[in-house]
């Protein structure tokens, strides 16, 4: 079993790819809905915890 898996880093960077157009197009635009730091920095490590554990297979999990 490998460590690394490519097919689901390809479709992170395909489900990202309107987030990067969108944050590219909208560089100005600092409007948030809330403002609690500590739900913005949870809500961080959630998805980069997800993106890590779609590309980076644990071993023996299986």
């Amino acid at each position: 079993m490998d460590w690394f898996n490519y097919y689901e880093l390809a479709i992170m960077v395909i489900v990202m790819l309107p987030n990067k157009i969108y944050a590219v197009k909208h560089k100005d635009s600092d409007k948030q809905a809330y403002r609690n730091k500590a739900v913005i920095v949870m809500e961080q490590i959630g998805r980069y915890g997800c993106f890590v554990f779609m590309i980076f297979n644990i071993p023996y999990m299986l």
